[in-house]
């Protein structure tokens, strides 16, 4: 059963990030490998709490030294809740799911910013606030179009790079 409470974690969410990499599937050893300030013990655990709220899938199963290694890949479509998976929740738990989404991303920008070449100008470093304007009957098509926009570069090579969004109503505007 899909658990928005499961893909909302700051550790599952970069493991997530891991997995929707071209060089996915992964194993949870692979993954910790990347994840070198994560305990293994804490990966494997949100490795296997991703997998049982199937947010990550068995892609392939692999011997190794006379072990069976699990690799995973995400989720058909991805790492999203959709409305289906939010359906029951409430103000209070989007308030809390926000905090967290926001709280990882100050954690991806912090590591990022402390590493030893960070150069946000040289890397394209980039956030801001756009205002958009739009009937509310064209939102669903507009993300489904960024979507899409993200999907096609999600496979490409290069320097992996976070794009991080949202979308609501402007509340200071009537």
């Amino acid at each position: 059963m899909r658990s928005v409470d499961a893909l909302l974690h700051p550790v599952r969410l970069r493991i997530l990030l891991q997995m929707a990499g071209p060089e996915a599937p992964l194993s949870a050893k692979e993954v910790a490998a990347r994840l070198t300030d994560v305990p293994h013990a804490t990966l494997y655990r949100h490795v296997r709490a991703l997998a049982d709220a199937e947010w990550l899938v068995r892609a392939e199963e692999v011997r190794a030294r006379g072990a069976v290694e699990v690799r995973y890949r995400l989720a058909e479509g991805d790492a999203v809740a959709t409305a289906d998976d939010l359906v029951d929740a409430t103000l209070d738990d989007h308030r809390r799911w926000f905090g967290l989404f926001v709280g990882t991303l100050l954690g991806t920008f912090t590591r990022y910013s402390h590493g030893p070449n960070a150069d946000p100008i040289v890397d394209g470093v980039r956030y801001r606030v756009d205002p958009i304007f739009m009937d509310d009957d064209a939102v669903p098509a507009f993300h489904e179009e960024l979507q899409a926009l993200v999907s096609r570069y999600r496979s490409s090579t290069g320097r992996a790079r976070i794009l991080a969004t949202f979308s609501l109503p402007d509340p200071d505007r009537k």
